[in-house]
């Protein structure tokens, strides 16, 4: 058996992290971020605390990355070029990406929504990320809206809203979206939103 490269050992490092989100996720979103322990997390990801401690400084730094990197991921749909513009057609590709991402990470969606109503767990997640990145993304999303509406502020209050419902009704009653409510969603979400830049 050849020794593993370097390559070998970075592939193992993004699967044990993947492994050490993935069950931390689940035990935050059914137990609760405070009931859950880290023995709970490396017990169940089947690995020491020790090595749990080699990928994420405390539980708090965990449920941090976890929120971070679902903040950036549903950005990249968005504006998965990465350039300083969100186009019409990107915007309405997020539409049917939201969908997917929704169905993928329907706990990490429920996690979300449990922490945004306890402002303690909220404010210290939010000190430990790099909220400048998000605030950036977050300000191409203004621009998209200051730049095809008369009143932006209203109409991305409005589209914030409509897709925060959606996603809480998405994952604590998905039964009841068939395909075809759905694409209907989708459908009147480019009728209210894909507008050509304003003169």
């Amino acid at each position: 058996m050849s020794p593993r490269t370097k390559e070998d050992f970075e592939k193992i490092r993004r699967e044990k992290r993947a492994l050490i989100i993935e069950v931390a996720v689940k035990l935050f979103s059914e137990k609760g971020f405070h009931a859950t322990t880290v023995d709970m997390i490396s017990r169940k990801a089947g690995i020491s605390k020790g090595l749990l401690y080699n990928y994420f400084k405390s539980k708090e730094d965990l449920l941090a990355q976890i929120m971070y990197e679902l903040s950036l991921e549903l950005m990249d749909l968005m504006n998965p070029d990465h350039d300083d513009e969100i186009t019409s057609v990107e915007m309405k590709d997020f539409f049917t990406f939201l969908i997917d991402l929704l169905k993928r990470k329907t706990d990490h969606i429920k996690l979300y929504f449990e922490l945004s109503l306890k402002n303690d767990i909220f404010k210290l997640v939010s000190q430990q990320v790099n909220i400048e990145q998000i605030l950036n993304e977050f300000k191409l999303i203004k621009k998209y809206f200051e730049e095809r509406f008369e009143n932006p502020e209203t109409e991305l209050t409005i589209f914030i809203s409509v897709l925060k419902g959606f996603a809480l009704e998405f994952v604590t009653s998905p039964h009841s979206f068939e395909e075809e409510r759905i694409e209907n969603f989708k459908n009147r979400l480019v009728e209210l939103f894909i507008r050509d830049k304003r003169e």
